[in-house]
């Protein structure tokens, strides 16, 4: 790529480390390579974002020399517990209210203007007055750094709005990154926002969108929907900047790992909502457990990341509490390495259509590991990529059959090789087209085209 001089980009994110979420990598990814392509990330991001994750060893991920500015940020309806890292455990997010706490019961009517006001304060997200209070720090760094563009990632969506602002007051062209899309996210429905709040809503993506000169997204189909509902959008206005994947997080993890004492089946990530629902897994289970009693002491399924409330009774109710191991949220280091050590990878997307669109990191995570894959999804994006590089079975039911099938057969290959010692040491599947370096080079080559044009 002709690149001429080095450009300078100003990245407005909402998480950075220490503070980690998921999104984070991808942004971590655009600051490790954008340099490569002859273009310097400076980042803007909040003083105290509201999470509930630190991993005080991903600053290590990127170069120590990127520019990073920290604004005064206020969420009037988040509370902000403490914040778990690898010294302390994950806060148990199933805790409920201390009822001697002082809380007294509300009525009707006081619920719902409570509700009102928080909704109002809350659209688009509850980060909205960062698009303001981050402003003047913004417009310092593009003047101390000499900014050339400015590129927000989201969610969450008020990220793009202040990072419009901050461009329209400085004359610098602004890029639009969707790691999942705005009023077109399958969550979206489940805020149950009053029309007038959905229209405010969607008159900011509009706006955001209209004067944007570039958008980025995470999958081709996001990309085929975006242009569906904004017909004022070109094509070539739109590039497909996935996750992808980044063989340098797990070279540490290729030594020779032993071979675990029980068939292991590994979820990274959180469950919450009803999408992302082990229910009907647990279920099959235990109906495989009841069918070959033996397996008892001999499988494990281990799930590191956050369990929402409405999931913490499951295990009780399938009588798995011996075969189920929750570990709660751990820095990405430790997540790879179980991901390595597993025999089996999971994946909960839900079985949801408008969920179909949606390409979760973790799964090209999964992918390069080797390992096989048993995902849930819709048919689309994901079962796309699982049949396309043969790395295992992606279902679009909850049906048992079909789970139990294919728990039979790797279970049975695993004892085969441990009984004949033929347990293969991890190594990585060859994915060079969707290398995080790769995808780098698409966004750093569309702000040359943004730039000169």
């Amino acid at each position: 790529m002709k690149t001429g001089r080095r450009q300078r980009l100003l990245i407005v994110t909402y998480v950075y480390p220490p503070f980690v979420a998921v999104g984070v990598y991808r942004i971590l990814k655009f600051c490790k390579y954008l340099r490569e392509f002859d273009i310097d990330p400076v980042i803007l991001t909040p003083t105290n974002p509201t999470t509930m994750m630190r991993d005080d060893n991903s600053i290590k991920l990127v170069p120590g020399d990127i520019p990073v500015y920290r604004s005064w940020n206020y969420e009037p309806f988040r509370w902000k517990g403490p914040v778990a890292s690898e010294k302390n455990d994950t806060p148990d997010a199933t805790k409920k209210a201390d009822p001697g706490s002082g809380a007294k019961s509300e009525t009707g009517f006081l619920t719902s203007i409570k509700k009102s006001i928080r909704q109002n304060l809350t659209v688009p997200d509850g980060i909205y007055f960062w698009s303001w209070t981050g402003l003047r720090e913004g417009i310092r760094a593009v003047d101390v750094e000499n900014v050339d563009l400015v590129l927000s990632s989201s969610p969450p969506q008020s990220a793009h709005i202040l990072a419009s602002r901050i461009a329209r007051l400085t004359g610098r062209p602004h890029i639009v990154d969707f790691r999942d899309l705005w009023t077109q996210n399958t969550s979206y429905e489940e805020r149950n926002l009053p029309g007038y709040l959905k229209r405010r809503d969607r008159g900011y993506e509009k706006r955001i969108l209209a004067r944007a000169a570039a958008v980025t997204v995470n999958t081709d189909t996001f990309k085929q929907q975006l242009l569906e509902k904004n017909r004022f959008l070109n094509e070539d206005k739109i590039e497909v900047v996935t996750n992808g994947v980044d063989p340098d997080d797990f070279l540490p993890h290729l030594g020779e790992i032993p071979p675990n004492g029980r068939f292991t089946m590994l979820y990274t990530g959180s469950l919450y909502g009803k999408h992302r629902n082990p229910d009907f897994f647990f279920a099959a289970v235990r109906e495989w457990l009841n069918s070959r009693p033996e397996l008892s002491t001999k499988i494990k399924i281990v799930f590191i990341g956050n369990w929402a409330p409405e999931h913490s009774d499951l295990l009780v109710r399938h009588n798995l509490g011996d075969i189920v191991e929750r570990c709660g949220w751990r820095p990405q280091e430790e997540a790879l390495r179980a991901t390595f050590g597993a025999d089996l990878l999971l994946l909960f997307q839900g079985f949801d259509p408008a969920l179909a669109a949606a390409i979760p990191r973790k799964l090209y995570e999964y992918m390069i590991t080797n390992k096989p894959i048993l995902a849930f999804a819709p048919p689309g994006e994901i079962p796309g990529l699982i049949e396309k590089y043969d790395c295992g079975l992606s279902l679009a039911r909850p049906s048992a059959e079909p789970i139990l099938a294919f728990l039979n057969r790797a279970y049975n290959n695993w004892q085969a090789g441990i009984d004949t010692g033929k347990i293969s040491s991890p190594g990585l599947r060859p994915l060079p087209e969707l290398e995080t370096s790769a995808q780098v080079k698409k966004l750093a080559e569309l702000c040359r085209r943004v730039v000169f044009s």
